[in-house]
C-alpha cells in the first residue's frame, strides 16, 4: 500500500485568491476605520475649540465681574468713610451746640437778673443815685458809674443776641449734617444691596 502523494485540498491558486480577498477585506475595514477615526478626531477638535472659546468668554466675564465687585467694594468703603465722617461732624456739632446753649443760658440769666434789678429799683433809681451826690466830683464819678453799667448792660444784651444767632446757625448746621447723614446712610444701604 503505497500512498499516493497527497494532494492538497485546495490548490495554490485558490489559496492566493483567498489570501487576496482577505487582504482586500482587511484593507476595506481599515480604510473605513481610518476614515471614521479622522471624522471623530475632527469632531473632537471642533468641540475642543468650542469649549476653549467658552472658557475664554467665561474667563473674560469673570474678570469683568471681579472688577465690578472691586468697584462696588470701593464705593461701599467710601460710603462707610463718609458716614463715619458725618457721625464725627455730627458729634462735634452737638458739642458746640451744647457749649453755645450753656453760654447763652448763662448770659440770658445774667441779662434777666439785670432787667429784674432795673425793674425792681424803678426808672428813677439812676436819677436818685445821681442826685444823691454831695459834690461835683462825686456826681462825675456816679455819672461814669451809671454810664458804665448802662454800657455793660448794652454789651451784655448784644452778646446775648450774637450768641442767640450763633446758636440758631449751629442748630441749622446740625440739621444739615443730620440730613446729609441720612442721605449717606440710605446711599450706603443701597450700595450694599447691590
Amino acid at each position: 500500500m503505497s500512498r499516493a502523494p497527497e494532494q492538497p485540498m485546495y490548490p495554490a491558486w485558490r489559496r492566493i485568491v483567498g489570501a487576496g480577498f482577505a487582504f482586500l477585506l482587511l484593507m476595506a475595514i481599515t480604510a473605513q476605520a481610518g476614515a471614521d477615526t479622522k471624522t471623530r478626531l475632527q469632531a473632537a477638535r471642533k468641540r475642543l475649540a468650542q469649549i476653549e472659546a467658552q472658557v475664554e468668554t467665561r474667563s473674560a466675564r469673570l474678570a469683568e465681574l471681579r472688577a465690578d465687585v472691586s468697584e462696588v467694594g470701593r464705593r461701599v468703603e467710601e460710603a462707610h468713610d463718609a458716614v463715619r465722617a458725618t457721625q464725627i461732624e455730627l458729634s462735634e456739632t452737638r458739642g458746640r451746640l451744647a457749649d453755645a446753649n450753656r453760654r447763652y443760658r448763662a448770659l440770658r440769666d445774667l441779662l434777666e437778673a439785670r432787667a429784674r434789678d432795673a425793674y425792681i429799683t424803678g426808672p428813677g433809681s439812676s436819677l436818685a443815685f445821681l442826685l444823691g451826690s454831695q459834690t461835683i466830683a462825686e456826681l462825675s464819678e456816679r455819672v461814669e458809674l451809671v454810664e458804665a453799667v448802662a454800657q455793660n448792660d448794652a454789651e451784655l444784651a448784644a452778646q446775648v443776641e450774637v450768641l442767640r444767632s450763633a446758636l440758631e446757625a449751629e442748630r441749622a448746621r446740625l440739621e444739615q449734617v443730620r440730613r446729609r447723614q441720612v442721605a449717606l446712610q440710605e446711599a450706603l444701604e443701597a450700595e450694599e444691596a447691590r
